[in-house]
């Protein structure tokens, strides 16, 4: 029987490039399974940082809804707040959007001080705070987080909204 005198159907050359081809997979595998790995992480963050941002947006949209159909009890931002007085059914109504203003508030809160890109955390955090330290400023959400706002919320947040009430009390 004739053998082949061609190396490459030999068995060594064969588990040779088997070797080669082996080694080449890890050296590209393993690159590839690190990029894949780091895109899907980076897709994971940017699918938390959009839900946390629309999340938000949602509630901060039903609030100004809430300030529309209500402007008349002074609780739309950005504007003056009504220095007349209220009706008790007003009174109520203006107690129950602080509410709904300070849960939102806290959910911005605790949304931005978790883990989530410094980059991101910052930019929307920075928003979220300034409107924080507006509402602070403003007599009658400082006379119902007195009453009774403060209860109830979580402590941390508890303390920075009770700093923001008293950096807006001494002018700062």
């Amino acid at each position: 029987m004739p053998t082949s005198t061609c190396p490459l159907f030999s068995f060594e050359c064969l588990a040779s490039l088997l070797s080669l081809a082996a080694n080449l997979a890890t050296f590209l595998g393993v690159p590839f399974a690190l990029f894949v790995w780091w895109r899907d992480r980076r897709n994971v963050r940017e699918t938390r940082e959009n839900n946390t941002y629309q999340a938000l947006q949602q509630q901060y949209q039903e609030f100004l809804r809430l300030c529309f159909d209500n402007v008349g009890i002074g609780m739309a931002p950005y504007s003056r707040i009504v220095h007349r007085e209220l009706s008790p059914d007003e009174q109520a109504q203006r107690r129950i959007g602080f509410e709904i203003l300070v849960s939102m508030l806290e959910h911005a809160y605790f949304l931005y001080n978790r883990d989530h890109n410094k980059l991101f955390q910052a930019r929307q955090w920075s928003g979220w705070n300034q409107y924080m330290t507006y509402w602070a400023g403003e007599e009658p959400f400082q006379s119902a987080w007195k009453e009774h706002l403060r209860e109830g919320f979580d402590t941390d947040f508890v303390k920075h909204m009770d700093a923001l009430i008293a950096s807006a009390h001494s002018g700062a």
